[in-house]
């Protein structure tokens, strides 16, 4: 299939393998979610942990970091030892078991040092961990405008988890570049560690086997052929 995007897929691998972190810039309607996905799974069969959310919608930075908590402990395989360090760092959780889950706990320490602490154990084990989230420029460009120290908060945490543990890697993207939102709110100090992939359209190849796939022609409702 000539628009599985088989090449952009092996250079972000590659750009991940070789411990950087990424910021995909493409216009509207170009794939960045499906490509994303793709690139979550081609990571979980090279062995890695591969940890997939969307946060259009979040309405607070909090969310944000609780949504990416749950989606960790859902996603990632955490080894008990995660949860021994968990217990260790905060006093609220001496009562829990090894049964209960990490949303529970969630709620009952501050959700950025829960985060830390997470990222932390992730980075403790053998395996990498790609962490990729979508729609984060949209996030950030609402958000801004109506809590514009809270989002500063949450870019320089992410970057300094980012600095702090190597062995998990941030793939972010969203349909306004983060270059862009960035400038606007003078965050460019957030994202100067991410290496940039520009995402272009698919060729004439490429479309043409996007248009006579699967995927695209329960779309028509009928099939269609392509003259020259």
């Amino acid at each position: 299939m000539a628009h599985a995007r088989r090449r952009e897929r092996a250079e972000i691998a590659e750009i991940l393998e070789t411990g950087e972190s990424i910021s995909m810039l493409a216009p509207r309607r170009i794939g960045k979610t499906w490509l994303m996905k793709r690139v979550a799974d081609d990571m979980k069969e090279k062995g890695w942990n591969s940890v997939y959310i969307e946060i259009a919608g979040n309405t607070t930075a909090t969310q944000v970091v609780q949504k990416l908590c749950r989606e960790i402990e859902k996603t990632a395989k955490i080894e008990n030892r995660v949860w021994v360090q968990l217990k260790q760092r905060f006093n609220q959780l001496t009562s829990a078991t090894d049964h209960e889950s990490l949303v529970s706990a969630i709620s009952t320490v501050d959700p950025n040092d829960f985060l830390e602490t997470l990222i932390e154990g992730l980075a403790g084990e053998d395996r990498e961990t790609v962490i990729l989230i979508d729609e984060i420029a949209l996030f950030v460009l609402e958000h801004a405008r109506k809590d514009r120290d809270a989002t500063h908060s949450l870019l320089y945490r992410l970057r300094h988890l980012q600095q702090t543990y190597k062995k998990v890697r941030w793939f972010f993207t969203g349909s306004v570049g983060l270059d862009v939102v960035a400038e606007r709110y003078d965050l460019r100090g957030a994202f100067v560690d991410l290496q940039t992939f520009p995402l272009q359209p698919f060729n004439q190849d490429e479309a043409l086997s996007f248009c006579l796939s699967s995927e695209a022609q329960p779309i028509t409702r009928r099939r269609f052929k392509f003259g020259d």
